[in-house]
């Protein structure tokens, strides 16, 4: 529909978007046109030609603008002037009221110009504010669009003004079906407890003109009457004088969540139900070894007797069921001893031959016999001479099958007694020096991570407490805490101790076993002294730290597992990486986060502390009671170096405990062979040389006199063969020294 206003409008605006030459084009001709229309009326001097020359401007004003326009005005007075302003087309005025005419008109055009320039300016004004408006519009409805919650927007009505996308699904109803329905024609909110709906929330917002929030329990019913749990608030909708005109309702569905609450409620429930089994488990376990003791007391075990030769003479029934072989067998001397026994066992049976020459009887150990049917049992032998020393022999077998099978369990038994029942945690670390307060710190900065830490120490410093500390810390407490030595385990079983092994993998493999890093899965694998860990075991380990990912011993499946991984030794792993004793990849895998422990020498303010723990610990434990103890021995225990650190520390103070029979502590002082004083003299210190002087002694008395080689005392001490031997030289130890019950300091 034609809409004059909207016309002048449109003019109006579209003026500064036009080229210079319509507009100013536009000021000629409609001067032009105001001229031709003047000059078609018949009586000139009487006419009206300001009327058309009027309209000539506002026309030039409304089109092209105000500079146009002003042009317009300047060609409609020349023309005024030389056309219709006697004497025509000269200068001169023969009238004054003519002039006075002219300046009317040009006041009058500029006045209308002028506002016409004004309405103009307020025009667009209104229009760019019309455009922001509009675009704020569109922003806040793609931003309700596309919020997570359910937004619904009503007036004070309760008819609906506003829905986005998400309350259209959470609902059922499309906006264009629910604008303008009254709000409970497209939902209900009812009390998840009470059943009963809810409408106080929303007659409280529109009342007080606050954001009210409605109860956590509440069910959303929608148009296909299904109950949704929804958390809700309702705020108030206000204009600029602040006065309610609306409501705007707020629903977030948590049926996800109320899913994650009931599974996280389940898999407690399972967690409970298979604590309860693992109880049940050991349970079983334990009335299994009840058992098992029963029947070796009772004798109801396997029982052979040999000739000279390896013969058996005579055999009871359990030993029959053993291996497999008939009576008849027995009477035609179809077992023999080493036709039973396979050949990587004869070297055991022959060391127990000569254990019983000598003593009659050998130590139990364990072999496989070969049944008749060619498979293997294990058995647990013990034997004894009945007669002369080439006479005959009793056997006396136990059969291991069913504790092989058992293995698996008691030993994940033994590592959950001892994640449940450790005996180690804080409280074990004694002491307040500065050092050990450092070294403290920095395990309460590591453990809530599961960055691999090295603990660097001396043998006999508490690396292994420092271990335990970092894992207490840490988010795994709750699981296992594995430790393997890597030096308290031969080079040839280590492999298989931390990886496990499947049936049959090498000899002697009759079952499958699980290794430590399968137990330490989600918790925490502790490998102490990894300096001593083998070269071609070290790519392995490597493997683990990166890729999470093993292979047992004789096994082609992978399993992946989840440890945490801490390191300790007391070598210098720089050392080894320039003798290529130890993979620098490995070594740098290791040394995320170094924890130095210092030795108890550079904390010796903590000696105090440490004598009246242990004394304390030791005397309670073997039912003591020490209430003093000199402060002389205190000084001498002070002064002493401790080669051994806290280890020999606690050592000592046990033996002193034991040799204690009243309420004063007495020390054997005379062990520590420290320097003896002189009149007058409270005592020197021990000067570096005789300190490393008593450590090399120390530690090849420990390596059993060697000095090199991978249990010698140099690789205890860290240090290379060449470099251990001119130090002994250079303080003058020998042989003689080393053997020497006292040593001098």
């Amino acid at each position: 529909m034609f809409s004059p206003r909207e016309l002048a409008s449109n003019l109006l605006l579209a003026a500064p978007k036009r080229s210079a030459i319509l507009r100013y084009g536009c000021a000629f001709a409609s001067v032009a046109l105001a001229l031709v229309a003047t000059r078609s009326i018949v009586d000139v001097e009487r006419a009206p030609y300001f009327i058309f020359f009027n309209f000539a401007v506002i026309l030039t004003a409304f089109y092209a603008g105000w500079r146009p326009a002003f042009l317009a005005i300047g060609l409609s007075t020349m023309t005024h002037y030389l056309v219709f302003t006697p004497p025509y087309f000269t200068l001169d005025v023969n009238e004054p009221h003519d002039l006075l005419r002219m300046g009317f008109f040009i006041a009058l055009t500029a006045l209308i110009a002028g506002c016409v320039e004004l309405l103009r300016s307020s025009l667009l004004q209104l229009h760019s504010a019309r455009i922001k408006i509009a675009e704020q519009a569109e922003q806040y409805r793609v931003t309700l669009a596309s919020i997570g919650d359910a937004v619904i927007a009503i007036d004070v009505g309760e008819q609906v003004q506003f829905m986005n996308s998400v309350a259209e699904t959470l609902t059922g109803w499309n906006f264009e079906e629910a604008a303008g329905k009254h709000l409970q024609d497209i939902f209900n909110v009812m009390s998840e407890l009470t059943r009963k709906p809810l409408g106080k929330p929303l007659f409280q917002a529109l009342c007080s003109g606050t954001i009210v929030d409605v109860e956590t329990h509440i069910l959303l019913v929608g148009k296909d009457r299904a109950e949704r749990p929804v958390d809700s608030c309702v705020g108030p909708i206000c204009d600029v004088s602040g006065k309610v005109i609306g409501t705007v309702l707020v629903f977030r569905d948590i049926s996800k969540r109320r899913e994650d609450e009931r599974e996280k409620e389940e898999l407690l429930a399972r967690e409970k139900s298979a604590k309860q089994k693992l109880q049940e488990a050991f349970e079983a376990l334990r009335k299994s070894e009840v058992r098992f003791r029963t029947i070796v007391e009772s004798n109801m075990i396997a029982v052979c007797f040999w000739d000279g030769d390896g013969i058996a003479v005579d055999v009871n029934d359990g030993f029959l069921r053993l291996v497999g072989y008939t009576r008849g067998d027995l009477a035609s001397a179809k077992i023999d001893r080493r036709k039973l026994t396979p050949k990587e066992y004869w070297k055991f049976d022959d060391d127990a031959l000569r254990q019983m020459k000598t003593g009659r009887s050998c130590s139990p150990y364990e072999k496989e016999y070969i049944r008749k049917d060619g498979t293997r049992v294990p058995v647990l032998v013990s034997a004894a001479l009945l007669g002369p020393s080439d006479g005959q022999v009793v056997s006396c077998l136990i059969d291991l099958s069913e504790r092989k099978l058992v293995e698996k369990l008691t030993e994940e038994k033994l590592y959950l007694e001892d994640e449940i029942q450790t005996q180690y945690n804080f409280k074990e670390i004694v002491g307040q020096s500065s050092v050990l307060m450092g070294a403290l710190r920095e395990v309460e900065t590591v453990a809530p991570t599961d960055s691999t830490a090295l603990i660097l120490g001396e043998s006999g410093t508490g690396k292994e407490l420092m271990a335990r500390a970092i894992h207490d810390r840490s988010s795994r407490r709750d699981r296992t805490f594995v430790k393997l030595s890597c030096a308290a385990i031969p080079a040839g079983l280590l492999e298989s101790e931390l990886f496990g092994f499947e049936k049959g993998a090498f000899t002697g493999a009759i079952a499958s076993k699980v290794g430590r890093l399968e137990l330490a899965h989600k918790g925490t694998l502790f490998l102490d002294e990894v300096g001593d860990l083998p070269l071609e075991l070290q790519p392995k380990l490597l493997r683990v730290l990166q890729e999470k990912q093993f292979e047992r011993l004789g096994s082609t499946r992978t399993i992946s597992v989840d440890i945490r991984l801490i390191a300790a030794t007391n070598r210098n792993l720089n050392q080894m990486m320039k003798d290529r004793e130890f993979r620098e990849d490995l070594y740098y895998r290791l040394n995320v986060f170094p924890i130095r422990v210092p030795p108890l020498r550079d904390r010796s303010e903590d000696i105090p502390l440490l004598v009246r723990y242990f004394v304390q610990k030791h005397a309670k434990k073997i039912g003591r009671k020490i209430e003093t103890i000199l402060g002389e021995d205190m000084q001498a225990l002070s002064r002493w170096q401790w080669p051994g650190n806290v280890r020999e520390l606690e050592n000592f103070l046990e033996r002193a405990v034991i040799l204690s029979s009243g309420p004063v502590l007495r020390m054997p002082l005379s062990e520590l062979k420290a320097e003896k004083r002189t009149e007058g003299q409270l005592g020197s210190a021990i000067t570096l040389d005789e300190t490393e002087r008593e450590a090399i002694l120390r530690a090849v008395r420990e390596a059993g006199g060697r000095v090199a080689g991978p249990g010698g005392a140099a690789a205890r001490l860290g240090l290379k063969r060449s470099t251990l031997n001119s130090k002994m030289r250079r303080l003058g130890i020998t042989r003689t020294d080393v053997w020497t019950t006292e040593s001098t300091l």
